[in-house]
Parts: structure tokens; sequence; C-alpha cells
């Protein structure tokens, strides 16, 4: 009885892990792709120093982003936060 609860234990634990493993890699692989959709989309307002179409642009995320930085000169940075 002990040995098998030490199995079952010892699966639990190894399935626990498991699980923790692939789901920071599955979030890490969702938030690539979305860092690079929004630095493509990002690309032309940047291009044009466009600050109203950058923040149009990622106001239009309001559901996935809530803070967000766009670097659009040298030293110049629009920021924002979504409620």
């Amino acid at each position: 009885m002990v040995i098998t609860a030490a199995a079952l234990l010892l699966a639990s634990a190894a399935l626990i892990g498991y699980d923790y493993i692939a789901a920071r890699r599955d979030l890490r692989a969702s938030t690539t792709t979305l860092a690079r959709i929004i630095a493509d989309e990002l690309n032309a307002p940047v291009s044009f120093n466009d600050h109203a179409a950058a923040i149009d642009m990622l106001n239009a995320l309001r559901r996935t982003v809530r803070r967000w930085r766009v670097r659009l000169q040298r030293d110049k940075f629009v920021r924002g936060t979504i409620a």
C-alpha cells in the first residue's frame, strides 16, 4: 500500500511539473507571436512618426494588451495604460 501511494505521489508530481513547464512554454510562444503581430502593425506608424495611428492601433488591442510603450523617435516614447 505504501509503495502504491508513493508511486501515485511521484506520478502526480511528474504530471504537475510537466503541466507547469508546458504552460510556461505555451505562454511564451503566444506572447512572442502577439509581440510580432504588434510590431508588424506598428511598423508604418513608427516609420512615419504618427502618434495618433500608433495609439489607435494599440487601443484596438484593448482586450489583450494592458500596458504599452512605443519608441517613435530616438528619445521620444509614447506610453499608455488601457483600463
